[in-house]
């Protein structure tokens, strides 16, 4: 998996982002960065630079390549942990069970939120 990030300045975002509709119509990263955007696109087979700067033009800054760590499809579940309001806690589903059940009433327990949901459905 390859990351490609096709920066632009911020005042140009809008008629790059209209250039490289053609690109990034199936899905992109939109991140900040000062006084720039950097629009990113993933996958095995991206465009040449030519291919991008053909789109966009003169408002192509800079095109940044990189390669995406291979545990990319879950190296984001470590950001998200189990948290806890009024004494009940909800958790990922990948985090196993914390040794309680779903319940309707806030008591201390912990429930993944499919659980919480064929609760209340059935």
């Amino acid at each position: 998996m390859n990351r490609l990030g096709i920066r632009v300045r911020a005042d140009d975002a809008e008629l790059a982002f209209a250039r490289l509709e053609p690109l990034l119509a199936h899905g992109a990263e939109e991140v900040e960065l000062d006084d720039l955007v950097e629009f990113a696109v993933y996958g095995d087979c991206l465009p040449t630079d030519e291919a991008v700067r053909a789109l966009a033009g003169d408002v192509v800054l800079d095109l940044v390549r990189s390669a995406v760590d291979s545990d990319w499809a879950s190296a984001w579940q470590s950001h998200l942990t189990p948290v806890t309001v009024g004494g009940f806690t909800i958790r990922p589903p990948w985090i196993g069970n914390c040794g309680a059940t779903c319940s309707a009433s806030p008591r201390g327990r912990s429930a993944s939120p499919e659980r919480c949901w064929a609760f209340w459905w059935d």
